[in-house]
């Protein structure tokens, strides 16, 4: 069921997505935290995966409905609790979209999943436009880990009266 926004509507991921979910996949400045560019064997199995599959949705512009990133959400399995992810296109930063996006997923979530009290993001400890985006939506800094050599973080949000209040 697509989740409108002021400005986005999150919509199931579809095939004819397959091109930005490709640049998610690859671009440099998307993947710059992330491990860099994922090999295209990966990313062609990638986007069939997603194509319809719970929890992952597609980020469009609400009038024009033109794709401009991902949203996820889904076990986390270094706490156990759910945990929210996100990659936008590099022209599409510094709108306020991620912001909106993930705002709308959490008030979602912490609605219809009753016994859910807290969601969680990780990022890298370095990615400091990532850090600066979790904590204007009020997340709060939970923990420092390692994974794969890199020093990562972990934010949680927790259920409000209102999760869109900030």
């Amino acid at each position: 069921m697509p989740l409108p926004t002021d400005r986005l509507v999150l919509r199931a991921v579809q095939a004819d997505d397959d091109g930005m979910l490709t640049r998610i996949w690859t671009d440099p400045d998307v993947r710059r935290y992330m491990g860099g560019s994922v090999p295209q064997d990966v990313v062609r199995q990638r986007n069939r995966d997603f194509v319809g599959k719970p929890g992952k949705y597609c980020v469009t512009l609400r009038v024009t409905g033109q794709p401009i990133g991902l949203l996820g959400i889904g076990q986390d399995h270094r706490s156990g609790h759910l945990e929210v992810s996100y990659g936008l296109l590099p022209e599409h930063w510094r709108r306020g979209y991620a912001q909106e996006a993930i705002l709308a997923l959490l008030a979602w979530a912490f609605d219809r999943l009753p016994d859910t009290d807290v969601i969680v993001a990780n990022t890298r400890a370095d990615n400091a436009p990532s850090r600066q985006l979790l904590q204007a939506i009020g997340a709060q800094f939970v923990e420092s880990f390692g994974e794969g050599g890199e020093e990562s973080v972990m934010y949680a949000m927790t259920r409000r009266e209102d999760p869109t209040s900030v």
